[in-house]
C-alpha cells in the first residue's frame, strides 16, 4: 500500500510539471564530484559536492539552490574543520557551528564565511568567550571565562579588554571600572 502511494506521487508529479527532478552522480574533468538532485542539469535540492581548494579537500552536503549552497548544510574540509549550519549564496551566512580540527569551536553567526555577531567561542584549552565578534576578533560586548574560574565581562576592542567591565579573580577580589588596552584605568 505505502509503494502504490509513492509511485502514484511521482507518476503525479513528474506528469504535472515541466521540470523533472533526477537524482544523479557526476564526476567533472577536474576531480570535482556531485551526488544529488538535478532540475535541469542543475542543482537544486539535496546533494552532495566534493572540491579541492587550494589542495584542501572540501566537501559539501546539504541544500542547493540554482548550483548554489543555499539553506542548512554541513561543509567538511580535509584538514579536519567542519562547519554545519546555513549557507546563502555559497558562503556560510547565518547561524551555524564550526569545529577547528585542533578542537576548538564556534557557535554563532557567521557572515560571508567569517565568524561575526554574536556567539560562544570555545579554546582548545577551556576558555570560553560569549559576546560579539566582528571579523573572527572579539569586539564589542562579551564574557570571557578562563579555565581557572576568572571571568571578565564588558567591552572588548580588537581582541582586548577596552571600554567599561568587570573583572573577577579566582579569588573573589573584583575590579569594575575602566579598561584601556588590557589594562585596568585607575
Amino acid at each position: 500500500m505505502k509503494i502504490l502511494k509513492i509511485i502514484i506521487v511521482v507518476i503525479a508529479l513528474n506528469f504535472s510539471s515541466s521540470a523533472f527532478a533526477e537524482i544523479s552522480y557526476s564526476q567533472f574533468e577536474n576531480g570535482d564530484s556531485y551526488e544529488g538532485n538535478l532540475v535541469n542539469d542543475t542543482m537544486n535540492g539535496y546533494g552532495k559536492y566534493t572540491w579541492f581548494n587550494d589542495s584542501i579537500a572540501v566537501t559539501y552536503e546539504g541544500n542547493w539552490v540554482n548550483n548554489n549552497m543555499h539553506g542548512f548544510g554541513k561543509k567538511i574540509f580535509s584538514n579536519g574543520d567542519v562547519y554545519e549550519g546555513n549557507f546563502v549564496n555559497d558562503t556560510m551566512n547565518g547561524y551555524g557551528k564550526y569545529t577547528y580540527s585542533d578542537g576548538e569551536f564556534y557557535e554563532g553567526s557567521l557572515v560571508n564565511d567569517v565568524v561575526s555577531g554574536y556567539g560562544k567561542y570555545t579554546y582548545v584549552d577551556g576558555h570560553v568567550y560569549l559576546g560579539n565578534l566582528v571579523n573572527g576578533v572579539l569586539n564589542g560586548y562579551g564574557k570571557f571565562t578562563w579555565l581557572s574560574g576568572e571571568v571578565y565581562e564588558g567591552d572588548w576592542l580588537n581582541g582586548v579588554m577596552n571600554g567599561y567591565g568587570k573583572y573577577t579573580w579566582s579569588s573573589g577580589e573584583v575590579y569594575e571600572g575602566d579598561w584601556v588596552n588590557g589594562n585596568m584605568s585607575y
